[in-house]
This record gives C-alpha cells, sequence and structure tokens, in this order.
C-alpha cells in the first residue's frame, strides 16, 4: 500500500491515468501483489525456489546496513545525537506510531501475542525503504540514514518501552 501511495506523489502534469497505471507495473509491485495472493491462498514455494528466495531475503540486511554506512560516512556521529528533529521521528516512529496500532489491534479481537508481536515488529527500523527512498526521490538521502541511525542507537531504550505501555493497552 505504502508503494501505492508513494507512487502518487510522482505523478507529471502531462502523464495520462493509462500512463500512471503501466508505470505502476514495478517489480516490487508486482512481487506485493503476487506475496498478498500466496497469503490468501496459502501457496508456498518449496526446493530450489525456497532457497534461492531465503538466500536473497539473507541479503537485506547486510546490504542495507552498507547503503546506510556509505550515505553516513562523511558525517560524524555526534551530528546524529545534535538534531532534534530527529528525536522527533524517532519518537514517532519507535514509539508513538506503535502505539497507535495497539489501540486499533485492541479491537480487532486477534490473539494478543499476535498483537503484541505485530506491535513490536512497528516499532523496529526501516533502514532499507527510509534510505532507499531518500537516495531514489532526492529527499534528504543522508538526513533519513541518520534518522534510522538515531533509531537504532535508542532502541534499547524506546522498544522496552513501547512494549511496556503496549502491553497495558492489550
Amino acid at each position: 500500500m505504502f508503494l501505492f501511495i508513494m507512487q502518487s506523489f510522482r505523478r507529471e502534469k502531462d502523464h495520462n491515468l493509462k500512463q500512471q497505471l503501466k508505470s505502476m507495473l514495478t517489480p516490487m509491485n508486482i512481487s506485493a501483489v503476487l506475496m498478498i495472493i500466496m497469503l490468501a491462498t496459502g501457496w508456498k514455494f518449496t526446493g530450489a525456489p525456497l532457497q534461492f528466495l531465503s538466500s536473497l531475503a539473507n541479503c537485506v540486511v547486510p546490504t542495507s546496513m552498507l547503503i546506510i554506512g556509505c550515505l553516513l560516512s562523511g558525517s560524524p556521529l555526534i551530528d546524529v545525537l545534535k538534531k532534534p528533529i530527529l528525536y522527533l521521528i524517532t519518537l514517532l516512529r519507535c514509539l508513538v506510531m506503535p502505539l497507535i496500532a495497539a489501540v486499533i489491534l485492541r479491537f480487532t479481537g486477534w490473539d494478543r501475542t499476535t498483537c503484541l508481536c505485530i506491535v513490536m515488529v512497528l516499532g523496529c527500523s526501516v533502514a532499507t525503504v527510509i534510505s532507499i527512498f531518500g537516495v531514489r526521490y532526492d529527499r534528504s538521502p543522508e538526513m533519513a540514514s541518520k534518522s534510522v541511525l538515531q533509531s537504532n542507537l535508542l532502541l534499547p531504550v524506546t522498544m522496552p518501552l513501547m512494549m511496556f505501555i503496549a502491553e497495558r493497552i492489550l
């Protein structure tokens, strides 16, 4: 869903609806639709395709750390802790948004453990997406990487606090 919304920000005035729909046929969007179909039908990969996809998935975190490292290589680490806007981003990303999700999940009737797992995942950093979109759309990639770094540095404080509050909500 996030990718579809991001696509709408890229609209150019001379494109018509048909061109906009055609531009949404990206490998990322196609794989997202296939994933939803697989979740709905219960179909799973086996054998060689499963091993290939597992190996590919294992490369995601190291690759995202390389991207962030390259983007941060020219800035001093202390700059990350001096920018007040980064604290606001961390507060919203690691505490406020997961707790809003906890309030919403409370009314779903789902198992408490499942809801807590969802809230915990929402409180974690999304390094790859933030950094790559910062670079891709030329929207301050260094600031995006700094916000990821700061949220990772503050994670030992924000995660237990967020989970403590989420357990009370759920």
